[in-house]
């Protein structure tokens, strides 16, 4: 559902008024090689908004080592299909990268929620921001929901609890968002 596929992004990535999302379409899966001997890749969502960025949402269940290296492939050769020949640089659109782990990724970090993008090392200056990664890993999301403020977090608290929960959680039904998914009546609909 794109209506549903739009909060989630909007919220896991924070766009204020003027950022966020309006509009999406649901691309195929499929990164298709260019030769017979490159790799093949299958990603669980892909969509581009009206402004012609590209979002590619990944779940993983299990831990894999080399989980970010995909990430990389995954958002470069998305952003490589961009151009053609004689085309300017200037035409590349970003590609935003959102993982969904049910592992930690990132051991010597302890936020649930983080963001990647090209940096200078010295001035923690953002280069550009054709490639964004973001990684939610569900094990370090220990927000209890008292505690829960933003969309963001009501979205990985439902990710994190959703097979948990019979009825939407009074903290979420003012939220229309959320009453997509439960329905009126407060219960889970997917």
């Amino acid at each position: 559902d794109s209506a549903l596929t739009i909060s989630f992004l909007n919220a896991i990535l924070e766009y204020k008024e003027g950022q966020r999302i309006v509009s999406l379409t649901i691309l195929p899966a499929a990164n298709l090689p260019e030769h017979i001997e490159s790799k093949e890749t299958f990603v669980d969502v892909k969509c581009i908004d009206e402004q012609g960025k590209t979002y590619i949402i990944e779940v993983q269940i299990g831990a894999k080592d080399d989980f970010f290296d995909r990430a990389v492939y995954y958002v470069a050769k998305n952003l490589s299909h961009q151009l053609y020949k004689g085309d300017r640089y200037s035409k590349l659109l970003p590609v935003i990268f959102v993982a969904i782990l049910d592992f930690s990724l990132f051991d010597d970090d302890s936020e649930y929620c983080s963001r990647y993008k090209i940096k200078n090392d010295k001035t923690n200056k953002v280069g550009n921001n054709m490639m964004n990664f973001n990684f939610i890993e569900l094990p370090k999301f220990q927000k209890k929901l008292e505690d829960i403020t933003t969309d963001a977090d009501r979205w990985t608290y439902l990710m994190k609890k959703a097979e948990f929960l019979e009825k939407i959680p009074t903290q979420m039904q003012e939220l229309d968002d959320f009453i997509m998914m439960y329905g009126s009546n407060g219960r889970f609909l997917y």
